[in-house]
């Protein structure tokens, strides 16, 4: 019990959570709002992932693009439902994915308060994960993320809640969770492994953990090989289907005989930078009871001056792309020179980044040790060993081992695959590092001055996240308003080289069109050898946004 609600009845508890949820989905919804998700047009790569949900409300069919490589029944399901009463658009599904965001962010709490977190530390991790950048930015498209995600976290939530209470109806529900996740995206699977194993550790393998982690495992794996086979059968799977499939075993192929080791390494650490930087609320409230030994303050200052060189020489964030780039919020998808936030913006940011990951790593190592029971007085690293194996299957470990091989079994296939990495992989990762951190917040009182720092952490991230997707949508509107303006002129689209949304929107048949040999483009500036016919301005917020959008013509 926390400190927050010892004392008090079920009632006051109660009261509490529900007075939580209130203000996470009016702080949600408003920034929903301020945003604006409005706008029938495609964001990255949603325009390949309305294919499906077009057929089911035009055709009353199921059809897939040919390029994409993972389920999607489950998203297209929901896409479908929003967007059948007023027509498919992609304002329809844009708000079907921000009510899953929501419905992420209170799984997320829940998660946490699952986990015993105390109310104001369980809703500083939800906000931690849901305002986010990339989690948030996403939330404002029709991309796999944000639903997938969320997801995973409802169906984590509900298993720890199984195994707390026992209820095998809350395993019932976790399972369906995790089978609605796997038919969104395989990876999935990730769900029922981890449960095998934790399940297998606290109960052994006997007939109790047949019933509550081999069935739960076979269901969703079955579900997984149903669907292929029945889509195989029928409509036929997407052409790029089992690429990732096919990409991964030649990547393991090559980390077997160790050459690829360079991927995984690289990018794991460029990961723990992102995911402490996230999750830096959490770790300052898990860090409280170690933030007085000098070796810990000294070792994260140190980290501190080593991303803040890293920022100063150039190498610092953002260390991938995709969604969180150099100037706010994208990708970019059009031509010209794009305006850059003040260098000494990304130095900072780098340098936090650095001393977070460092102590969540600290927090999490030493957590891990103690409940190991590693540093008790053991004669012989035999005694110490077969102590820590005894650890393993008492209290939280079981739970903290479910949690942690969710998170590494769904990051493991993106680090070792060959190919582009991108910031909205770490999203898989991210709600599972928060509960690991939220198992180690002490139930003590806690330091004010700490809750207010995560506190302001996650208000500055909010400011930021709100304004830059905020931009991201308004320099689309604009783009997509100038292709109008184009067609009024007698410009046919397939003229124009409008960046990789406009030029797939909708989905060719075959791999996506780049255009680059079109006798005009869109820009966000004007270019060398190109004649302005029309411009837009954009409305931005930000002050490194893009403020004009351009149609151009080669000369």
């Amino acid at each position: 019990m926390t400190d927050e609600t010892r004392g008090t009845s079920a009632s006051g508890r109660s009261l509490a959570d529900l007075i939580a949820l209130a203000a996470l989905s009016a702080a949600w919804w408003s920034a929903a709002v301020l945003v604006d998700p409005r706008g029938d047009f495609p964001l990255n790569d949603d325009w390949g992932y309305a294919v499906p949900v077009r057929a089911l409300v035009d055709e009353g069919t199921l059809r897939f693009a040919d390029w994409q490589s993972m389920p999607l029944l489950t998203q297209a399901l929901w896409g479908a439902a929003f967007s059948a009463p007023l027509g498919v658009s992609f304002t329809a599904m844009r708000v079907s994915t921000l009510v899953l965001g929501w419905l992420g962010l209170l799984a997320t709490y829940a998660l946490l308060r699952t986990l015993r977190a105390p109310v104001r530390w369980a809703a500083l991790g939800a906000c931690a994960l849901a305002l986010s950048p990339v989690y948030f930015a996403l939330a404002f498209s029709f991309m796999t993320d944000v639903p997938f995600v969320a997801l995973m976290i409802a169906a984590s939530a509900a298993w720890v809640h199984a195994v707390r209470t026992e209820r095998a109806s809350w395993r019932v529900i976790a399972t369906l969770l995790a089978v609605l996740a796997t038919l969104d995206r395989q990876i999935g699977i990730a769900l029922p492994l981890a449960w095998a194993v934790a399940d297998a550790l606290r109960l052994g393998l006997g007939r109790r953990w047949v019933a509550s982690a081999l069935v739960p495992l076979v269901i969703v794996v079955g579900a997984l090989v149903a669907f292929q086979k029945i889509v195989g059968a029928t409509i036929g799977l997407p052409a790029f289907y089992h690429t990732k499939s096919v990409e991964l075993m030649q990547a393991l192929g090559g980390l077997v005989r160790l050459r690829g080791l360079r991927y995984p390494l690289e990018r794991t650490s460029l990961s723990l930078v992102y995911l402490g930087l996230w999750s830096l609320p959490l770790t300052l409230g898990a860090a409280v009871a170690i933030a007085r030994r000098r070796w810990v303050i000294a070792s994260t200052l140190a980290a501190l001056v080593v991303g803040l060189a890293l920022g100063v020489i150039g190498r610092g964030m953002p260390l991938t792309g995709n969604v969180w780039i150099e100037t706010g919020i994208g990708p970019y998808t059009l031509d010209g020179d794009a305006p850059h936030a003040p260098r000494i913006v990304w130095i900072v940011i780098t340098g936090v980044g650095v001393a977070a990951a460092w102590l969540m790593l600290v927090v999490l190592g030493r957590a891990l040790r103690a409940r190991l029971a590693w540093d008790d007085a053991e004669p012989t690293m035999r005694a110490r060993a077969k102590r820590a194996w005894s650890a393993l299957r008492e209290g939280e470990m079981p739970i903290w081992i479910a949690l942690f091989l969710t998170a590494l079994i769904g990051y493991a296939p993106t680090a070792i695959v060959y190919g582009p990495f991108f910031d909205r992989y770490l999203l898989g990762q991210l709600p599972f590092v928060l509960a690991l951190l939220a198992l180690e917040i002490l139930p003590a009182p806690t330091d004010r001055r700490v809750v207010a720092l995560g506190s302001a952490f996650v208000a500055a991230s909010a400011l930021f996240s709100v304004a830059a997707t905020h931009d991201y949508l308004a320099w689309h509107r604009a783009r997509w308003a100038l292709v109008e303006r184009a067609a009024e002129r007698s410009i046919a689209r397939t003229s124009i080289d409008g960046g990789f949304e406009v030029n797939n929107h909708p989905a060719p048949e075959g791999p996506p069109i780049e255009n680059e040999d079109a006798p005009y483009r869109l820009a966000m500036s004007p270019m060398d050898a190109h004649e302005v016919i029309d411009e837009l301005e954009v409305d931005a917020w930000m002050p490194w946004s893009i403020e004009r959008v351009y149609l151009l013509r080669a000369q």
